[in-house]
């Protein structure tokens, strides 16, 4: 049923826009993230947000680079926008927060990693996995 709504309000926040994204912390641990994007003002990767803190079982929905803009806001003084030429979602950037361990899924430097899995320093035991998938149009950022 949860997989139905997350769904649902993709589809409802896409409506009528390139793309939405969405992340969803599906476990009991605390990270830090950065979302990595683009857009025809500020080619490349140098776009990323300012540190976002994703809390355990929380879900967050932005539907387009410019959503962003105020909270969390660009890194570097950015301002994206959607007018004008392509914009995307390039990458999202995470770690545990308090700690190094963390990793990358997207695309960040022309390779693309859809999937990485970590351990689990939060719990001291088990693996995470963090997933970056497109849904139709949108991208789903899914830490597991």
């Amino acid at each position: 049923m949860k997989r139905f709504l997350i769904v649902a309000l993709l589809a409802l926040l896409s409506y009528g826009a390139q793309a939405a994204l969405f992340i969803n912390n599906n476990t009991t641990c605390t990270f830090q993230g950065f979302v990595v994007a683009y857009d025809i003002n500020t080619p490349g990767c140098i776009m990323h947000t300012n540190p976002m803190t994703i809390a355990p079982g929380t879900s967050y929905a932005y539907n387009n680079v410019s959503s962003m803009n105020v909270v969390p806001g660009w890194g570097g003084g950015y301002t994206a926008t959607t007018t004008g030429g392509a914009w995307g979602w390039r990458s999202f950037l995470f770690n545990f927060q308090g700690s190094m361990v963390g990793g990358h899924v997207g695309d960040l430097t022309c390779t693309t990693t859809n999937t990485i899995t970590v351990p689990n320093v939060c719990l001291g035991s088990g693996t995470v996995t963090v997933s970056w998938g497109p849904l139709a149009s949108n991208v789903v950022v899914d830490i597991n």
